[in-house]
């Protein structure tokens, strides 16, 4: 059986977005997720949701993963998060979300 996670996906690339959504399954976890690609599309989903873990490329052509991290903190929100980049290998992007689900876990229960 599947954990299930809420996932935000911070990227503006589909095809990335579809590769961590791929890992996650792969790792084990069922994800409801959704991409943003701007700081205003972030901040409405957060309004939206609550999220289990946000995922942040660290370079877009619009946004950047410190940008992101900065929507989180002035939602005083805080989910893990974690930012990827290109030149990280998806190995060590799964063991950061497991690392970072863990120890979020440990905290709130």
């Amino acid at each position: 059986m599947a954990n299930p996670l809420r996932v935000l996906i911070v990227n503006d690339s589909e095809k990335d977005a579809l590769l961590v959504v791929r890992e996650l399954e792969q790792g084990g976890y069922e994800s409801t997720h959704a991409q943003v690609k701007i700081s205003k599309a972030m901040k409405a989903a957060l309004e939206q949701k609550t999220w289990g873990v946000v995922i942040s490329n660290f370079q877009m052509a619009k946004f950047t993963g410190l940008e992101a991290f900065k929507v989180l903190q002035e939602k005083e929100l805080d989910p893990p998060f974690i930012i990827v980049s290109g030149n990280m290998s998806e190995d060590i992007a799964l063991e950061a979300l497991k690392a970072g689900i863990h120890a979020f876990f440990k905290k709130k229960y």
